[in-house]
């Protein structure tokens, strides 16, 4: 099973934010920073660096997923803002593969585990992100995405 799991990073806590007017890009960029591993049975790709943009990511990887869905062979990339790497999503026929620009790292899966994994990391980090920052779920920026959650069938 593929699994996105991630962390909150402590070091990028904002604890003056009105979070119910927050703009879209301090939503997506700014906000939500931590660290994330990719894994699948006993591959894994460790992205322990704290400052990730954990929002744009999920955003991101659910557009992946789309873009991916009914297509056979596509390539995808995600750049991170902070550094020059890069992790690259690649579906060639129903398998999915997903590696880096600065490790050797790489792990493999089908479309429904990567399909699966992507769905329950986003809704696992909304709910969360919800759950821990009061105000957001005033925020219109934010209902965007929370929606987003009710199309998603798992």
């Amino acid at each position: 099973m593929f699994q996105i799991k991630y962390i909150f990073s402590n070091s990028y806590e904002q604890s003056d934010v009105s979070y119910d007017s927050i703009d879209d890009t301090a939503l997506r960029y700014s906000l939500f920073l931590g660290s994330l591993s990719l894994e699948i049975k006993s591959s894994r790709i460790e992205l322990d660096w704290e400052w990730i943009p954990l929002l744009d990511f999920a955003v991101c990887f659910l557009s992946f997923y789309l873009e991916f869905f009914g297509k056979n062979d596509l390539k995808k990339q995600f750049e991170f803002t902070e550094s020059d790497g890069l992790l690259f999503v690649e579906r060639v026929g129903s398998k999915i593969s997903i590696s880096t620009s600065y490790s050797d790292e790489k792990i493999e899966m089908s479309f429904d585990e990567f399909s699966s994994g992507v769905k329950s990391f986003y809704i696992s980090l909304t709910d969360e992100i919800k759950d821990r920052y009061d105000g957001i779920e005033l925020n219109k920026n934010y209902i965007t995405y929370d929606n987003k959650k009710s199309k998603l069938s798992m």
